[in-house]
């Protein structure tokens, strides 16, 4: 079972159950440890700041850390982990290369290896990816939620049909 920790603003409750869905519908089991992570010492395999870090713990332990970029962060904090980067600029690990028309599908793209520490690599990748969003913040899901689900080693099959 993966330990997942969720942190930044109340308002990511969408987003939060974007991701959660999208992974457990993999076949992916998960600990939400998110108070924990917020007001204890406490490791997670993953955790995942989509805004303003609102913790009163300065130091976050995790084996991978993704984090927004395209959120403003001023807040400083100590990060003991992998950490992944995504948004929609060009200079981060994730990020989204093109959107089709009508918001139908989108193109998922890895920019750089990631290594995992169950002997699988994830290699630098654009993939196609045909479901329909309505928001910005549905694309930031889907970007933490395939990352997750392929350092997991899910079957792409899975990974890629639609919900």
């Amino acid at each position: 079972m993966k330990k997942i920790a969720f942190v930044g603003k109340e308002q990511n409750k969408i987003f939060k159950a974007a991701v959660l869905k999208f992974i457990s519908s993999r076949g992916i089991e998960y600990e939400d440890v998110s108070y924990d992570i917020i007001h204890k010492d406490v490791y997670a395999d993953y955790v995942i700041v989509n805004s303003h870090i609102n913790t009163l713990n300065s130091k976050i332990n995790c084996r991978y850390c993704f984090i927004n970029m395209d959120s403003i962060y001023q807040e400083k904090i100590s990060i003991n982990g992998n950490l992944i980067t995504y948004g929609f600029g060009n200079k981060n690990t994730i990020t989204i290369s093109s959107v089709e028309n009508e918001n139908e599908g989108f193109v998922y793209c890895i920019q750089r290896f990631l290594v995992c520490s169950n002997s699988n690599i994830v290699e630098p990748q654009e993939i196609p990816i045909e479901v329909a969003f309505d928001t910005e913040e549905q694309l930031y899901s889907y970007m933490v939620a395939i990352t997750i689900s392929l350092i997991e080693k899910v079957d792409s099959k899975k990974i890629f049909n639609k919900e």
